[in-house]
């Protein structure tokens, strides 16, 4: 199987009028937003489907942070830069990244998944596929 490199990964992202907050810029929990759903575009570039054969689905957010560095104004298009930086024996993280289209960071963050059993909710290991799948993919 053929991979292709997303060092990082990047995804244009629209932030919409109704993210603002009454001072009128974005509001602290929608960078949440955000990097979600750029990492959601993320695994459909991978082609890991959730629900098939080394998905390895489900796995959930057991830990985000985000320090803000420029706040966002208005309704427009950013770019989130997601990179996959350690994949452990349950867990992975990312470090996300969101800009301006003038190019100056606005905010950057930590995401941790962890792998768990559907049926129990506690951890699992990661499958030996999905590893396969996802360590060229893994920051250098």
């Amino acid at each position: 199987m053929e991979y292709v490199s997303f060092r990082p990964f990047q995804s244009t992202q629209e932030v919409h009028f109704d993210m603002l907050d009454l001072l009128g810029m974005l509001h602290n929990s929608a960078y949440l937003l955000l990097f979600e759903r750029a990492r959601s575009e993320y695994w459909k570039a991978l082609k890991i489907v959730f629900g098939e054969d080394g998905s390895d689905w489900p796995f959930f957010v057991v830990h985000n942070e985000i320090d803000y560095h420029s706040p966002i104004y208005t309704a427009l298009q950013v770019n989130v830069q997601i990179q996959l930086v350690t994949i452990g024996r349950t867990s992975l993280s990312f470090e996300q990244k969101v800009y301006l289209p003038d190019g100056s960071l606005s905010a950057s963050g930590k995401t941790v998944l962890v792998r768990v059993d559907f049926e129990t909710k506690r951890p699992i290991p990661w499958s030996e596929l999905f590893r396969q799948r996802i360590n060229p993919h893994l920051a250098a």
